[in-house]
């Protein structure tokens, strides 16, 4: 069952109280690109907010995506309805596409370089160098995209605040 706005709220109060940094992560779809989110971050204030742009994957969601599709112009206009929190960090199917290193429950390394996942060996059984070799990341576009980011326990504040 899905959690009302009541209980994310309370549940945002408490990650802030035990002195944990909060990362929220959306996904802007067809669904929700027409939504605002701004009573929501002002209330929660993450340290971070990903804004993530609805991804097709071969094999794995392609079936139905048109469903969910986002255009990069409804996707910019979501941003900019939201742009004056500072912690958003936009990323759109361009950044997303191999600059992130995953690894599944099979303990395999897996990409999304070409659009579809590509899987390692398992680590425990290759070893770590072995398996990352058989995945492709960007480094460089894992960093333009902002993946590496000291952690900060601060908060999402408004531009305008």
């Amino acid at each position: 069952m899905p959690c009302s706005g009541a209980e994310y709220q309370s549940l945002c109060r408490r990650v802030r109280a035990a002195g944990v940094g909060l990362k929220i992560n959306t996904v802007v779809s067809a669904f929700n690109h027409r939504e605002d989110f701004a009573a929501l971050l002002d209330e929660a204030r993450p340290a971070r907010w990903k804004l993530f742009q609805a991804l097709e994957v071969r094999g794995q969601n392609d079936a139905h995506f048109n469903l969910c599709r986002v255009s990069g112009d409804d996707y910019a206009a979501f941003l900019r309805r939201h742009d004056r929190h500072a912690c958003l960090v936009p990323e759109s199917n361009a950044a997303m596409r191999g600059t992130y290193l995953m690894i599944n429950p099979e303990g395999c390394f897996f990409d999304n370089a070409e659009g579809a996942h590509r899987t390692s060996q398992p680590v425990w059984q290759v070893g770590w160098d072995t398996a990352r070799a058989q995945v492709r990341v960007s480094a460089g576009g894992f960093r333009a995209r902002g993946g590496d980011w000291e952690w900060v326990r601060s908060t999402c504040e408004s531009k305008s605040a």
